[in-house]
């Protein structure tokens, strides 16, 4: 407890009475805009903008990640003012909140993309039965691989076994491959990939499909500027699903790491493409239809929560944020792949996070947030709130969090539970592993 004792019934109607999950709700398709970690479900954060802010108020996120807080927050007629250490989680939120998109236009722009691109990718995957659109190729020893194949329009699908050798060969790349590549950083934390001989983001990809992905690429740059981001958003989506770290058992960072599977798969990736672009079309139209409000009502910037100089002094009315869980997600390390892609750095010296490989114990951490709660105590005004997500099993940390937020200077008003978005294998199969996720809302005090 922060500062406020709860009594057995308060605490017993908190864990037995966890804020209620809407998933069927058309609204959460925003969730599919794009696979980032530790989304929190959009009515949970609908239920405490509701309860602890005024119309015309303003919010503060600074570990905004995928952008739905700030989404919420514009939907209820606020102010939003956010920011992420991670560009990639910038680029995202930016793209979720803009209102500055046509749904007719995206769905020409993709039949455009489509006839360039389409055909000469689809060539690379055509064996005697048609186009293949995925195939079991991790056991480089099988004669024949399990395959799933159809014709062009991708809708009629038989399995089918292939023999590699009726595909085109891919082996030597074009001279001018321009594909965005890099070495991945030599600490690497959570690294369950170099003893596979991978070193670079290219080596997370097949032959085959990095010409695809070349191709697609460039396709894309011919895009006109003012939808590119939005293609290129749904590049990112496409990659990992059509990576190494994928198989039919596995999902890609099902682990929270990059792992790669002994029988990874390997997808068609135009075909993955227009599935993932589809999926943010839909995404984005439910967003639009819940959102009402003005151009530049919402401002996202590249920041340390450490470090809010930006915002003046007791101009946030409320906080709601989702800082990371020590080190249950390396985001860094998670993000390198897509920030490599859209060419962005992640600036790691002071991501808050537990990564003994960068030098960042739990003290280091605890050290960061305290930082952070007092940067929260300034923004915030006077009895105005601040909510923290949190979600790990370590009791020895929840009570140093909690003693930071004391002496910061806030007061325990609210504490909920609610399950999150999605079923991650951490969650359900590591040892004590938190099912939920909790809800802390405090006050400022004076």
């Amino acid at each position: 407890c922060i500062s406020k004792e709860m009594n057995d019934s308060e605490l017993l109607e908190v864990v037995l009475n966890p804020l209620r999950s809407t998933a069927g709700h058309p609204y959460s398709r925003v969730s599919k805009i794009h696979k980032y970690w530790s989304r929190k479900p959009w009515e949970v954060i609908d239920w405490h903008i509701q309860n602890f802010s005024s119309l015309g108020e303003t919010i503060l996120d600074p570990f905004c990640g995928s952008g739905i807080v700030g989404l919420e927050a514009i939907r209820h007629g606020r102010k939003f003012e956010g920011s992420d250490l991670n560009p990639f989680s910038v680029f995202l939120s930016n793209l979720t909140l803009s209102d500055n998109f046509s749904t007719d236009t995206f769905r020409e722009l993709l039949a455009e993309l489509a006839s360039k691109v389409k055909s000469q990718i689809d060539q690379l995957y055509r064996c005697s039965d048609g186009i293949v659109l995925y195939s079991i190729v991790g056991d480089s020893t099988a004669l024949a691989h399990n395959a799933l194949v159809s014709d062009s329009s991708y809708k009629k699908r038989i399995k089918s076994f292939i023999d590699f050798n009726q595909l085109p060969d891919c082996d030597d790349l074009p001279n001018n491959f321009q594909v965005p590549d890099a070495y991945f950083p030599s600490k690497f934390y959570k690294d369950r990939f170099s003893y596979k001989g991978v070193s670079r983001v290219s080596d997370m990809f097949t032959k085959r499909n990095l010409c695809a992905l070349e191709i697609l690429f460039q396709g894309i740059l011919t895009i006109s500027e003012e939808y590119r981001d939005y293609f290129l958003l749904c590049l990112t989506n496409t990659l990992l699903h059509v990576s190494k770290l994928k198989s039919e058992r596995v999902r890609p960072l099902g682990v929270n790491n990059y792992w790669i599977p002994d029988d990874f798969i390997e997808e068609n990736v135009y075909w993955r493409f227009e599935d993932r672009a589809k999926r943010f079309l839909e995404a984005k139209a439910a967003t639009l239809e819940n959102l009402s409000h003005e151009r530049n009502s919402f401002r996202i910037r590249c920041a340390d929560a450490q470090d809010l100089t930006e915002i003046p002094s007791a101009s946030v009315d409320y906080l709601f944020t989702d800082p990371p869980y020590g080190d249950v997600v390396q985001y860094s390390e998670l993000s390198f792949i897509w920030n490599t892609w859209l060419n962005q750095v992640y600036k790691t010296d002071n991501e808050i996070i537990i990564n003994p490989m960068q030098g960042k114990s739990q003290s280091t951490y605890l050290e960061q947030l305290v930082r952070f709660f007092e940067e929260a105590r300034r923004v915030v005004r006077v009895d105005g709130r601040m909510t923290l997500a949190f979600h790990n099993k370590e009791m020895a940390l929840w009570s140093a969090v909690a003693s930071a937020i004391r002496k910061a200077g806030f007061e325990l008003e609210d504490l909920r539970v609610a399950h999150g978005v999605g079923s991650p294998f951490t969650k359900n199969w590591a040892d004590f592993s938190p099912k939920t996720d909790f809800y802390v809302t405090v006050r400022r005090t004076d």
